[in-house]
């Protein structure tokens, strides 16, 4: 589409230009006007090379994202039954110590990814990475709090059920969106 305007554009300047020519033959010398003409054609091939170039890049990193998407998809997966159980166990016996040391021990045990991990897929819609980086922060953070068994800890338990909750809302959008990478074209940040 943006092709096709491009060339549009450049068939009505150098219309006006020949159509000025004529009317007012006073105007220019033929090679000022083939110059201008030329600078126009330059001009709307600079942009169709640019447009051709940005389309070849977001093929490329859609592509890469689909090769990183399994992996991931595992992982989240894993990780999402793990949440919801964490977050029943603890609505139901958060004080009780044995459940909050199960549940850090429920969450250890699922296998995270690293920053360097989530590059591929940055240019993925929903702000896929932005949020399964949120998610890892959230799980880690839950890991430390239910494994402290100070007052301190006793009292953040109260904030760390919804932050879960939260978790769990990105684990399933993030499942969704890695499971349809296939579909995309086109980066949406």
């Amino acid at each position: 589409m943006f092709r096709i305007g491009c060339v549009l554009v450049t068939c009505i300047l150098i219309c006006g230009v020949l159509l000025k020519t004529f009317m007012d033959p006073g105007a220019g010398t033929w090679p000022d006007w083939l110059a201008a003409i030329g600078t126009i054609g330059a001009f709307a091939g600079t942009i169709w090379i640019a447009s051709t170039e940005t389309r070849r890049n977001n093929r490329q990193k859609i592509a890469i994202a689909r090769i990183a998407a399994p992996a991931l998809v595992m992982r989240l997966t894993k990780l999402l039954p793990t949440l919801k159980n964490t977050i029943e166990n603890l609505k139901k016996n958060g004080t009780d110590v044995r459940y909050r040391e199960f549940c850090a021990k429920q969450l250890k045990e699922c296998p995270l990814w690293t920053l360097a991990e989530l590059e591929p897929i940055i240019c993925l819609q929903k702000n896929c990475a932005v949020n399964m980086s949120l998610v890892r922060e959230i799980v880690q953070i839950g890991i430390i709090t239910l494994t402290d068994q100070s007052q301190a800890g006793i009292n953040a338990l109260p904030g760390i059920i919804p932050q879960l909750e939260l978790a769990y809302i990105h684990t399933e959008s993030a499942i969704e969106t890695l499971r349809n990478v296939h579909s995309y074209s086109l980066l949406d940040g």
